[in-house]
């Protein structure tokens, strides 16, 4: 969406940096690049694309006006980590809580008034779903075809993908689900119903994700999950849905220029992003950001996708598939 409004009001967008996932393992938790991440050569082609030194020389390393959605409540406790945050990792000051318009009127009207605005932040961009005033859907399309990832990962991953069933369509997966996936001091980890509630309900969209690829001719399926689900492998394989691959399968010594991010899960995440973008059919989890990408890449190119509890007959009431 911050895309989308640079391109909707003629400005240049600031590359962000990117920071590891907590599940990352120590040794590969450095920040990464947005060159890294994203093609920024293509991106170039849509909207400028500055640096943070450019930013600094231009703005004095200060944002003017930051733009909140009209409909996303935050506090003062839960908005000063932000500030502290961009000052941290950026050296860029954000305006005090006191400057953020409080109104939905407001905001409205700060979203309305930016053409003498010089440096501009958005928060929280994903929140602007509903405004009033923004890019279009058709202008969000736009974007998904031009912020696409680093050509070295599609390549990587289009590679994989060409090789890993054979050539053949094949149907990707991402199952996620948040209910006692982890154990945390104030999760139920202990909880031996619920874990077991987790698993039947597992069963049950393992049997009917193999019945959905009967029906759609697909006899291959990958499935993306994070590092703490690697139990659903077995529930697929017990399920007898045939030919899946995983991570596991792609980081053997078969994908070389795959295996060395065998340990890096940034870059595993993005390869896997890309393998589900080019699969024929993906199975999303709902609201998750790492589907969330997928899906919207796949709109753009007009591509299918199915949401996980709308293909699953059953669940235990104890389970969410939501999140």
């Amino acid at each position: 969406m911050g895309v989308a409004y640079a391109e909707y009001s003629g400005r240049r967008i600031v590359e962000p940096l990117f920071f590891p996932h907590w599940t990352q393992d120590r040794s590969n938790r450095g920040v990464r690049t947005f060159n890294e991440t994203y093609d920024a050569g293509r991106l170039n082609e849509l909207v400028k694309v500055s640096t943070f030194e450019e930013f600094h020389r231009a703005c004095n390393s200060s944002v003017d006006i930051l733009l909140v959605a009209p409909t996303k409540h935050i506090s003062a406790e839960d908005y000063q980590p932000k500030r502290d945050f961009y000052s941290q990792a950026y050296n860029i000051s954000i305006p005090p809580y006191h400057k953020i318009p409080s109104s939905f009127d407001e905001r409205v009207d700060a979203l309305r008034s930016t053409d003498s605005v010089k440096c501009l932040g958005i928060l929280e961009p994903g929140y602007w779903k509903n405004w009033p005033v923004t890019p279009t859907v058709d202008r969000l399309k736009q974007v998904e075809n031009y912020l696409i990832l680093a050509p070295a990962i599609r390549n990587m991953a289009d590679r994989a993908a060409d090789k890993m069933c054979g050539g053949r369509p094949y149907l990707a997966f991402h199952w996620r689900n948040r209910t006692g996936e982890i154990c945390k001091p104030d999760h139920p980890c202990k909880d031996v119903g619920l874990i077991a509630a987790i698993n039947k309900t597992a069963a049950v969209a393992a049997d009917d994700l193999k019945k959905y690829t009967a029906k759609n001719n697909l006899s291959c399926t990958y499935v993306a999950f994070p590092p703490f689900a690697k139990r659903m492998i077995t529930i697929l394989a017990h399920a007898k849905v045939p030919n899946v691959v995983t991570r596991e399968n792609i980081t053997t010594s078969e994908y070389p220029e795959i295996e060395r991010f065998k340990e890096d899960n940034y870059m595993m995440a993005l390869i896997e992003q890309q393998i589900c973008i080019r699969s024929k059919i993906f199975i999303a989890a709902m609201f998750s950001s790492w589907s969330g990408l997928v899906v919207r890449a796949r709109e753009a190119m007009g591509a299918p996708t199915e949401k996980l509890p709308d293909i699953i007959t059953w669940r235990d009431d104890r389970v969410s598939l939501k999140r």
